[in-house]
């Protein structure tokens, strides 16, 4: 449980739904019915809902909507004011997006209160489902060893105070 909630918010900036997800997010965790796992396979889905009312919004409102897949996951964390301090960076064959850790406003860990070793971080999978749903480009969430066995695999590390993610056009 974080124990300055309202400290908390004013320093990330973050709303009554930041800390409603985030808490959720955090107690799954603490109860054990949330892992790594669990948590991409829910960011999927919520990735691709948000790109499809983003890409409905954009036919109402004739605004275009990004192709490049870097823009469209900086347009993601805008659009859901995921954190203000971010880098997306693109190459020839996919992009990375680094969240200042300690700025982000859905971790289930630093916002919601996880007590748990590893992460549960859903944005791996909202960013690889939104940018392929919006740009229909096929996108693969680029897998970390975690140690030299090969078995264990992650896909963000934690860096220099990012959370970091890599993603693969294919």
């Amino acid at each position: 449980m974080v124990e300055n909630i309202f400290q908390l918010a004013k320093e990330r900036h973050l709303t009554p739904m930041h800390i409603l997800f985030a808490t959720a997010l955090g107690e799954l965790a603490n109860k054990g019915a949330l892992n790594q796992g669990t948590a991409i396979l829910v960011g999927k889905a919520a990735g691709k809902n948000l790109a499809k009312y983003l890409k409905g919004l954009a036919a109402e409102t004739g605004e275009n909507i990004p192709t490049e897949p870097s823009e469209a996951a900086r347009l993601l964390i805008k659009l859901i004011n995921l954190v203000e301090d971010y880098k997306v960076n693109s190459s020839n064959k996919g992009f990375k997006v680094d969240i200042k850790t300690n700025k982000c406003k859905y971790c289930p860990k630093g916002v919601g209160g996880a007590e748990i070793h590893g992460t549960v971080c859903p944005f791996p999978g909202v960013i690889e489902a939104f940018v392929e749903e919006l740009t229909q480009k096929k996108v693969s969430i680029k897998l970390k060893m975690l140690d030299e066995s090969g078995l264990r695999k992650t896909p963000l590390s934690k860096e220099e105070g990012y959370c970091k993610m890599e993603f693969e056009i294919l």
